[in-house]
Parts: structure tokens; C-alpha cells; sequence
């Protein structure tokens, strides 16, 4: 099993026991995670992708925006979105049938494909134009580039759900998207997380699932979603130095759920209760 991340050129490189190799529609920095027969991994600049572990099928994508993630009360700053977004999200319909006639064992398919590729290149146009208009219409969606794309953060699963987080920032300006999906690619919910205090590199962390709840970091600022309903339990400002690249790890303390936030601390995950705080090593 392989995923193309990037268009690879033509090596003449060694196939045996690569099963398939699918292309993705934008490049990532994401991992792809396993759940039951599916596969699913992030690509810029928001699209979750769904695909078969047996054949590497794209079998449903699904793009959310900062516009996707407001309140319905919030997009009427920007009415001129509306036919922008039903534009992408009637692309992403479509996008698995043009991906899937390009899978292949070593990934020609894929190389070369002019159409396939000003598709892909439209769609993440549309996913930029989106988040850049909305910028400029109110400065808490103002976000400088993230330094490694808009898709660091690797999903996560309950096995009934997909968890994800998009998007981010750098040097003070940016947030994220938080998202979840059924595994048929319904959304159940999605929030934006506002300006969040970004560090100078962005942010990079993968959320963690602790009990019932969906933790993550989002530049200095940490939030905790009741995963079944996106409500956000609680937030908790770090001091401004959390490892933006390190991810989230959930614990046990005790019989007590708790989430590690590297360079910052332990917490309750159920109220946000610090158990530890942890310093930057001098």
C-alpha cells in the first residue's frame, strides 16, 4: 500500500510489492491512519480523503472551509462565498472518479495527467480564494501561509468517526478548522477556532481523542470538543511556548482521562484541570 502525496517523476524505481499508488488531490504533510477497511489521510488545503485499503479507490473527499465552519450568522458577512463553496463541494463529488482513473501500481497514471492536475490545482485555488476573501472581510480569519501547508495535522479515529484538523498559521496570525466526519463522509460537525496565538512555524499538532472528548492544540491556545456534538468543553491559554510540531498524547491518570501537551502540561480532560505543568528546558 502507498499514497502519492507528491507527483513523482519517472525513476524506473522498484514496484514489487507496492500494491497501489494513489494520487491525492493536493500535497500534505499529513500521515494516513487505517480504520477497518479505509484509509484516510488530509491534503491541501482542506480535503479530508477516503480510500479503499484494498485497491487504494478514492472513495469520497470532502473539503472544509473557514466558511463550511462558521455559523450561518457569520457567512452573511460574505453572501458572495455561497456559490464559491456549492462550486467545491460539487468538485469534490466528482474529484474520486478522475483520481481513481489515475491509481496505478507505480503512479504513471498520475504522472504527466494535465487534466488531473489543473483539476486538483482548481480545487485548492477555490479552498485559498475562499479563506483569502473571508481574511478580508473580518481580521479573525487573517492567517499568514502555514510554512509547511494547510494539512500538518494526520486525522484521527474512534472507529465510527474521523477527526481532523485543518488548516493554521504562523508568526501570531491563523486557526484552525476542527472537523468531524462519519465514515461515509458525512459531516457531523465543524468549528473554527479563531486566532489562537500561532507560533513563528505554525502549527503542526495532531488532536488527541481522550474519553469523550477531541483535545487539541491550536497555536498557543489548547481546546477540548465533546467529540459527539463539537461543543467546546473547555480552552486553556498555554504560556506561548508549546512545541507547535509535537502532537498530543492521551493517558490515563489513575481511572481519570488526561491529555499530555508537550511543553506545556497535563490536563483533566473532562474540565481542563491541570494536573502537571511543564516548563521549556533551559
Amino acid at each position: 500500500m502507498s499514497t502519492l502525496i507528491y507527483p513523482v517523476a519517472s525513476s524506473g524505481y522498484e514496484t514489487k510489492n507496492i500494491v497501489w499508488m494513489a494520487p491525492m488531490p493536493g500535497p500534505s504533510w499529513s500521515s494516513p491512519i487505517v480504520v477497518g477497511s479505509k484509509v484516510f489521510i488530509n491534503a491541501d488545503d482542506g480535503t479530508l480523503v477516503c480510500l479503499n485499503k484494498a485497491d487504494g479507490r478514492t472513495l469520497w473527499t470532502r473539503s472544509t472551509t473557514y466558511y463550511d465552519a462558521v455559523l450561518d450568522e457569520e457567512r452573511k458577512a460574505v453572501p458572495e462565498l455561497a456559490a464559491k463553496v456549492e462550486q467545491l463541494h460539487k468538485m469534490m463529488e466528482t474529484l474520486p472518479d478522475d483520481l481513481n482513473a489515475a491509481l496505478s501500481v507505480d503512479g504513471g497514471k498520475a504522472e504527466g495527467n494535465t487534466a488531473l492536475a489543473e483539476k486538483i490545482k482548481r480545487k485548492i485555488a477555490l479552498e485559498r480564494d475562499i479563506r483569502d476573501a473571508m481574511s478580508k472581510s473580518d481580521k479573525v480569519y487573517r492567517t499568514w501561509n502555514n510554512d509547511r501547508g494547510w494539512t500538518t495535522a494526520t486525522p484521527v479515529s474512534d472507529g465510527e468517526h474521523v477527526f481532523v484538523a485543518l488548516y493554521g498559521g504562523q508568526k501570531g496570525l491563523g486557526g484552525n478548522v476542527v472537523a468531524c466526519f462519519d465514515l461515509e463522509g458525512k459531516r457531523i460537525w465543524s468549528h473554527f477556532t479563531g486566532q489562537s496565538g500561532v507560533g513563528e512555524h505554525g502549527t503542526h499538532s495532531t488532536p488527541a481523542l481522550s474519553g469523550k472528548y477531541l483535545v487539541h492544540l491550536s497555536g498557543a491556545t489548547i481546546f477540548a470538543y465533546d467529540k459527539a456534538t463539537g461543543a467546546v468543553a473547555w480552552t486553556h491559554k498555554t504560556k506561548g511556548y508549546t512545541a507547535t510540531g509535537a502532537s498530543l498524547i492521551a493517558l490515563k491518570a489513575g481511572r481519570v482521562d488526561a491529555v499530555y501537551v508537550p511543553e506545556s502540561g497535563i490536563y483533566r480532560t473532562a474540565d481542563g484541570a491541570e494536573f502537571v505543568e511543564i516548563g521549556r528546558s533551559q
